[in-house]
């Protein structure tokens, strides 16, 4: 199933190829929870100071029935690479993804089984 990703650039221009590494990495969200209502992805560039680099900030909300993951990543003192930062976070998205799973099967067992009795 695809999964609506909804992409906001703040501070800064539109990149095509951000917003195509973006929807590349949101796919691969399906692979650790195909409950995945949708996916907020934030891109800004906060602080535009010109002796430090190029600062960026990547947020990363995904909405599952129930429940909302957040991933915040900011780039370390003018680091200028915006796709590894993108990678960093939806790395840590996905291994949230991954540890949560077995938690929310275990609730919803108990639940259901507590609804049975």
């Amino acid at each position: 199933m695809a999964t609506p990703v909804q992409l906001t650039f703040r501070d800064m221009p539109h990149s095509d190829a951000v917003e195509a590494h973006v929807f590349r990495r949101a796919a691969k969200l399906d692979q650790f929870q195909t409950r995945i209502s949708h996916v907020h992805v934030v891109v800004e560039m906060p602080h535009r100071h010109k002796t430090h680099g190029q600062r960026f900030h990547v947020r990363i909300g995904v909405h599952v029935p129930g429940r909302e993951l957040v991933v915040s990543k900011t780039s370390p003192n003018g680091g200028e690479d915006l796709n590894a930062l993108v990678d960093e976070a939806f790395a840590d998205a996905e291994r949230l993804l991954a540890e949560a799973k077995p938690r929310w099967r275990a609730m919803r067992r108990s639940a259901s089984v507590r609804f049975m009795e």
